[in-house]
């Protein structure tokens, strides 16, 4: 039986959109039915974090696990 992990797959080349691009991050959120404000984006490019801040996303850059949880846990309010 195949576990499904993720609601939504975007793949850039199947949506003609890359990131940093904004376009990408907000078909992301439409494909969801989530605001941008409301959502959290976790990347290991910093570039591509800056890309989705300047679309309104939260967004974590992605070093260690301990710490994208740590900034997780700091964005979501979590004590």
């Amino acid at each position: 039986e195949q576990v499904k992990f993720f609601d939504a797959v975007v793949v850039s080349s199947d949506v003609g959109m890359i990131k940093p691009h904004s376009e990408i991050y907000e078909y992301a959120c439409h494909q969801l039915g989530v605001d941008t404000s409301e959502t959290v984006f976790v990347d290991d490019a910093e570039e591509n974090c800056d890309g989705a801040r300047q679309t309104g996303l939260m967004a974590v850059h992605y070093e260690s696990l301990p710490q994208v949880m740590q900034d997780l846990d700091r964005l979501l309010g979590v004590q």
